[in-house]
């Protein structure tokens, strides 16, 4: 509400990184509930039919704010084969995609942060749909990658002070993935 008052800029900049603080708060208190609800087996998908391109026009929206003033390149490759319209959770797909893109930019100082979407017809109801983040960031040692998956776990905490996050997001992707009948995994 202040934000919509006049102020000053070095009162407006206070307000702004109090915004950021709570928008950062709940999205931590969001991953300790749903993998609390994970843990407990009361995960549930809710699945709808949405329009995938809609989606990923969002989601391409939400990462070029979080890039910022970051010299990162983002590019969206995207089947031409992938239907427009789906049936599944949206709202957790869009969850997943988001957590794999956020970590990636988040990892990346310049380059480019690139997502593949592909689409594989299993039969006329079914589609397979493959997500592939490839960025040009620090990479993560082999023998961390297993451990990207356990909750609360953050590798390399010496290199990589200073970065936001508690550790819960690649756990949440991943078990959200199982649940859609898929498989999370990893290279660097």
């Amino acid at each position: 509400v202040l934000l919509r008052t006049n102020i000053d800029m070095e009162q407006k900049e206070y307000l702004e990184n109090i915004k950021t603080s709570g928008h950062a708060l709940v999205a931590i208190i969001n991953d300790i509930l749903d993998i609390s609800k994970i843990e407990a087996g009361k995960m549930e998908l809710v699945e709808n039919v949405y329009d995938i391109k809609k989606e990923l026009d969002n989601i391409h929206m939400i990462i070029n704010n979080r890039i910022g003033e970051k010299p990162i390149e983002l590019k969206f490759d995207i089947d031409n084969d992938l239907p427009q319209y789906l049936y599944g959770d949206a709202i957790r797909l869009r969850q997943v995609v988001i957590n794999l893109l956020n970590n990636a930019v988040k990892f990346t100082n310049a380059g480019y942060v690139r997502l593949y979407v592909t689409a594989e017809l299993c039969d006329k109801d079914t589609v397979k749909l493959e997500f592939s983040v490839k960025d040009t960031g620090i990479g993560i040692k082999e023998a961390d990658v297993e451990k990207l998956f356990w909750a609360f776990e953050q590798l390399d905490m010496k290199k990589n002070a200073g970065t936001e996050g508690t550790g819960l997001g690649l756990a949440i992707s991943s078990q959200l993935v199982e649940m859609m009948g898929g498989k999370l995994s990893v290279k660097s």
